[in-house]
């Protein structure tokens, strides 16, 4: 029983990665945007939000910058955020230009300010980027979507579960992750709408 727990909590771990629930959110936003945008928006923020972190984080694997994909060491966790940061500037900068739908812009801006602070976190405290990559696309959906959306937020605890089972990640760094994300996620859809004109 404990190696069948331990292998959900792997797969687990594996289908709620941060990148690829970012371009699904993405997608999300984009097949319910009225009216419907061109296809080079989806291309973009797919790209921006999910392909290019994996890529990043793929060629620094492969470079020996960091030990493994899922990046579980706190002192190899720099340059992976500094990469995906500008994954999501040049992503938000490229939807702009594009005259994308204002929540797609929202979105990976919330991308952007998310991970920076996570980064900085990181440097003094393990927090947990899988805990803190569900709560994040959670609390959009939910916030913008409204309360039908809640279930998702148990997503993280599912992913929580699994990053505890796995043992890398004590109950204060699953948490941190959700609330800190979560919290900030808020704040920021509440706030860009005042300063980042349609």
């Amino acid at each position: 029983m404990g190696s069948v727990r331990v292998g959900a909590a792997k797969f687990i771990s594996l289908a709620f990665n941060a990148p690829f629930l970012a371009a699904c959110t993405f997608l999300y936003v984009y097949l319910h945007a009225s009216p419907r945008p061109g296809y080079g928006l989806m291309v973009a923020s797919a790209f921006f939000s999910g392909i290019l972190p994996i890529l990043l984080i793929l060629y620094m694997k492969r470079s020996g910058i960091v030990s493994e994909m899922m990046v579980n060491s706190m002192e190899d966790r720099t340059r992976p955020f500094l990469g995906a940061s500008l994954s999501y500037l040049l992503g938000a900068a490229a939807l702009r230009a594009m005259s994308a739908p204002p929540l797609m812009v929202y979105l990976m801006a919330c991308y952007l300010v998310n991970t920076l602070a996570m980064m900085l976190i990181t440097l003094k405290y393990k927090i947990s980027i899988h805990a803190a990559g569900v709560a994040g696309p959670s609390t959009f959906l939910v916030h913008q979507y409204g309360l039908a959306f809640w279930p998702f937020l148990l997503a993280a605890v599912i992913v929580s579960w699994a990053r505890y089972k796995l043992e890398l990640h004590t109950l204060g760094q699953l948490t941190w992750g959700i609330l800190a994300t979560g919290l900030l996620t808020y704040v920021q859809l509440e706030l860009y709408p005042l300063i980042i004109p349609p």
